[in-house]
This record gives C-alpha cells, structure tokens and sequence, in this order.
C-alpha cells in the first residue's frame, strides 16, 4: 500500500523507510482497523479499533472451539494448533476481510470491491491465527489446570 505521503516524495522509498523506525506494519495500523467503526455508522478511529478487537475476541472463541475438536493426543501440543490458528486466519482472511467486510461496505453505502484481498491483510490474519494457535494448547496445558486447582474442582 503505497500512502499519499509516498507518492508525493521525490524518492518513493524515502516514505516508507521514514515507516520502519516507528515499526508500523501497514494494515493494522494505517487506519484502516479504525476505519472499521464505519460498519456501525459511527467513523470514530477508538469505536473502530473497539470492534474490530470484539471481533478478534468472537473469532479467538471460535478458533478455540474448533481447537477443542483436535483428539485428545494433540489437544496439548503446539505444532497442531498453529496449524488450525494459520488455516483458520486464512478462512478470515478469505471471507471476512475478503467478502464479508466489503459486503457489509456497500450496505453502508460506501463503494468496495468483491474480494478485497491483500498480501499484508493475509499477513496479519496469519500471525493472529498463528499467535493463538500457540496460546491455547498452553492454555488448555497450564491454565486450566491452575484454575481449576483456583476453584478446587480439581
């Protein structure tokens, strides 16, 4: 995604270069997560950001259901699950942010196009599909155990 700011440079590199320190990553943070309040009517960036992390919670509890569904023997291991958090990020990647997200757009009435797929929106879904797959073998691992110690329902 090249910015206005990149394009009204004389290098075209120097825009982007002048990114890296700052360690910004495109599709999270250029605007357009913030943008996502606009699915509610609302163009506030903090409503933007507050729902899409609603969304991520929704989307995390069902990628814990479906990780739920490995057989016992890969319940606990990691290289299972980061397998279904990397093949469940693509399906998000495919058809929420690809059809569903430019979809729900045009009946706001703002114009999109269907798919809108991009290699950094890809990207992103991949880590967060990644980041939970390690996250909840841990969890089902060592939390909880501890919280049922916690509840003594052990």
């Amino acid at each position: 995604m090249v910015c206005r700011r990149d394009r009204d440079d004389a290098g075209a590199g120097r825009g982007r270069a002048r990114r890296l320190p700052g360690g910004r990553a495109d599709g999270p943070l250029d605007g357009s997560v913030g943008f996502i309040g606009v699915y509610y009517g609302l163009q506030d960036p903090v409503i933007g950001w507050v729902t899409h992390e609603f969304h991520s919670v929704v989307f995390g509890f069902v990628f814990a259901g479906l990780a739920s569904l490995l057989p016992t023997r890969y319940r606990h291991k990691v290289w299972p699950s980061v397998a279904v958090g990397v093949a469940w990020g693509f399906v998000l990647w495919v058809l929420a942010a690809g059809v569903v997200s430019p979809v729900w757009l045009r009946l706001v009435g703002i114009p999109a196009r269907i798919p809108t797929l991009s290699v950094m929106l890809l990207l992103t879904h991949l880590v967060w599909g990644l980041v939970f797959g390690v996250l909840v073998p841990l969890g089902y691992r060592y939390l909880v155990p501890a919280l049922a110690r916690l509840s003594g329902t052990e």
